[in-house]
């Protein structure tokens, strides 16, 4: 078996595992950084892209967003509409539903470790 072929066996391996617990694509954009991030805080990951990227399981209302990033790059909140006011309260209602927004910086070297900032 070539090591591409190991990879995808264990990312297929990953997905059923996943699958079981509510999320339906591991290789989602950013969904990894938030398991490990959720993971070391005791959170639970939001099983859709539209919602906080975590929450307490103790007490679901409490919402949490991850910042990410490799190290040398910069922590960023995309999509903050600003044309009509409906669509900037919606923007802003992104970041204000937070009870906490973590800024966590990735290894460039070993983009699976972590340096946590809050």
């Amino acid at each position: 078996m070539s090591y591409i072929q190991q990879i995808i066996d264990y990312i297929r391996q990953a997905q059923a595992i996943a699958s079981q617990h509510g999320f339906k694509n591991i290789l989602q954009p950013g969904l990894v950084k938030e398991m490990i991030i959720a993971d070391i805080l005791g959170h639970e990951v939001h099983r859709t892209k539209h919602d906080a990227d975590a929450y307490d399981p103790a007490d679901p209302s409490r919402q949490f967003e991850y910042l990410s990033c490799l190290q040398g790059g910069t922590f960023q909140i995309d999509r903050l509409l600003k044309k009509s006011a409906n669509k900037r309260a919606k923007s802003l209602e992104r970041i204000t539903r937070n009870a906490t927004i973590y800024c966590v910086l990735f290894d460039k070297q070993c983009p699976l470790e972590h340096f946590l900032f809050r």
